[in-house]
């Protein structure tokens, strides 16, 4: 897998010889960016600090936010929370191949 995605620019995903989703190498890397997902109370405030901060960011939903950012975690929740934003949870993370796959087929006993 490793020296595919050297040379290849399209990924087709595949699963009971069906396609199930074919993406672009510069949509796929999007997907295994390092990120710090979080959640917060006060999503608003948080996107002002985020912006302020000129961090990179995506919404996913009303209360998670993907951060794509190398961030000191413990500054950026005292920064959140002198703003009356209070952070639920927060999660690193960084997805394989398999897993992208896995979770876009619905799980290991879809395999």
């Amino acid at each position: 897998m490793d020296e595919l995605s050297k040379i290849a620019t399209c990924y087709g995903f595949i699963n009971n010889h069906r396609i199930v989703k074919e993406i672009n190498k510069k949509e796929l890397e999007q997907n295994f960016r390092k990120r710090i997902e979080i959640k917060v109370n006060n999503q608003k405030e948080c996107i002002r600090y985020l912006e302020e901060m000129k961090l990179s960011y995506k919404i996913i939903s009303d209360e998670q936010i993907d951060i794509y950012e190398k961030v000191n975690v413990s500054e950026l929740v005292t920064a959140l929370s002198n703003r009356n934003c209070i952070v639920n949870d927060f999660q690193k993370k960084e997805e394989s191949l398999e897993s992208y796959y896995l979770n876009l087929i619905g799980g290991s006993n879809n395999v």
